[in-house]
């Protein structure tokens, strides 16, 4: 009886998730990907904001691309750039009252995408799935980033 192993599998494994992710979220391309990261990424900096600097290299975007692309979510009344309350030299992110419904809308739709297909699933699926997804947030995930692009795992 012929059998994979789960170190073949997991190429495919991964391939899949992240394809449910994107179609999830319903990212096409790259440069929708960074910036409902970036917002997510705001938010999650609560009522201090996320300076330009530390977002870039939590996002693994340089600095012009991150400052391109903040130029363009506080054009369109997304964000607001605001100066570091102890050093005016640093700018620090954070979501207007729209960027704020942006990132709801975005997370109650990848919710109710997700609701969605575990219906589809049989109560064992879904048991199954839950143990399965409950597993990979305990595996360390890998903090090495690698200098010349700062993705971490490179």
């Amino acid at each position: 009886m012929y059998e994979l192993s789960l170190a073949a599998c997991a190429p495919e494994i991964t391939g899949s998730l992240l394809t449910l992710l994107r179609r999830s979220r319903s990212i096409l391309r790259s440069e929708d990907d960074a910036r409902i990261r970036l917002l997510t990424h705001i938010q999650s900096s609560g009522r201090r904001g996320a300076s330009q600097v530390s977002a870039a290299r939590e996002l693994g975007i340089s600095d012009a691309g991150l400052s391109r692309l903040c130029d363009e979510l506080q054009q369109s009344g997304v964000i607001q750039r605001l100066p570091h309350p102890h050093d005016r030299r640093v700018k620090m992110l954070h979501l207007t009252p729209e960027g704020e419904q942006q990132v709801q809308a975005c997370a109650g739709s990848l919710e109710t995408h997700i609701a969605s297909f575990v219906q589809t699933l049989t109560t064992e699926e879904q048991a199954l799935l839950s143990r399965l997804v409950a597993r990979a947030g305990d595996v360390p995930i890998e903090t090495n980033t690698c200098a010349g692009c700062r993705v971490g795992g490179c």
